[in-house]
């Protein structure tokens, strides 16, 4: 000790001073802690985040659709534009939140504060999004039910029509093949008529002389019947004169009977 000069230093006052080290050191960590605890409650001072507004939509989204109440197409389109819109305004307001933090002294802490608040008001608009989904999809499957149900029935009412125009175009298309069939038998056979009267002209003179005969032949016989046809007309005629001369005969006689009859004098009464 005397080679660094301590030999000069009252040994009473050595001690005094190792003794207060141990003080010292306890006010100086007294005092950064008093630092820390002040920037803390600096920290503390600051502006907490602003209440989210979606958080107090959320109960009001569950107010609104209570479960069991979305009973309509409408209602469920409309639970699901809310939620959309609601979940546009909680992920904005989640993003504000964590900007806000990045101001604090803990700001893990303040984040995951946050999110655990975000993921609450998401887990509380979910099942009126289910709901939402479920009726919908229900009620598109109950549409499409009645649909084929209402086609069936329009089916069903409609088949005997559908069956007796299926047999008329059945009957009009035999009617067709037959006829179609007929008018071409008729073809071949005019056609093998044809192909056989070119092979023998001989054959088609003949037949045409026939048929001048026949036509001569006619002629001849009106021509026979001529004079038979006028003398039974004179005949007629003949006859026609006679039973009008009969009957101007006995109206002559008739009317010359009453002429005398009306001429004659009236006898005198007996006495």
């Amino acid at each position: 000790m005397e080679a660094f000069g301590f030999s000069r230093i009252p040994s009473a006052l050595l001690i005094a001073l190792m003794l207060a080290q141990p003080v010292w050191a306890q006010q100086d960590g007294k005092q950064e802690s008093d630092t820390k605890t002040q920037s803390v409650q600096a920290n503390s001072d600051s502006p907490e985040p602003a209440p989210s507004s979606a958080a107090h939509s959320v109960p009001a989204m569950t107010e609104r659709y209570p479960k069991g109440s979305i009973n309509s197409d409408e209602l469920a389109e409309q639970a699901q534009v809310d939620a959309r819109s609601l979940r546009t305004v909680l992920a904005t307001e989640l993003a504000n939140a964590k900007s806000a933090c990045y101001d604090r002294f803990f700001t893990n802490s303040c984040i995951d504060k946050a999110q655990e608040e975000y993921r609450g008001a998401i887990a509380a608009l979910k099942p009126i999004e289910l709901e939402a989904g479920a009726f919908q999809r229900q009620s598109r499957v109950d549409k499409r039910d009645q649909a084929l149900a209402e086609r069936r029935k329009q089916e069903e009412a409609e088949a005997p029509d559908r069956l007796r125009i299926a047999q008329e175009n059945e009957q009009k298309a035999a009617e067709k093949a037959q006829s179609r069939a007929q008018q071409e038998a008729e073809r071949q056979a005019r056609q093998a008529s044809d192909e056989k009267r070119l092979a023998n002209p001989n054959e088609r003179i003949q037949r045409h002389e026939e048929k001048l005969q026949r036509l001569r032949e006619d002629d001849a016989r009106k021509e026979q019947e001529i004079p038979g046809n006028i003398a039974a007309y004179e005949k007629k005629q003949k006859e026609a004169a006679e039973r009008q001369k009969k009957v101007a005969e006995r109206k002559a006689k008739k009317q010359a009977e009453q002429e005398a009859k009306q001429s004659k004098p009236t006898e005198p009464a007996a006495k």
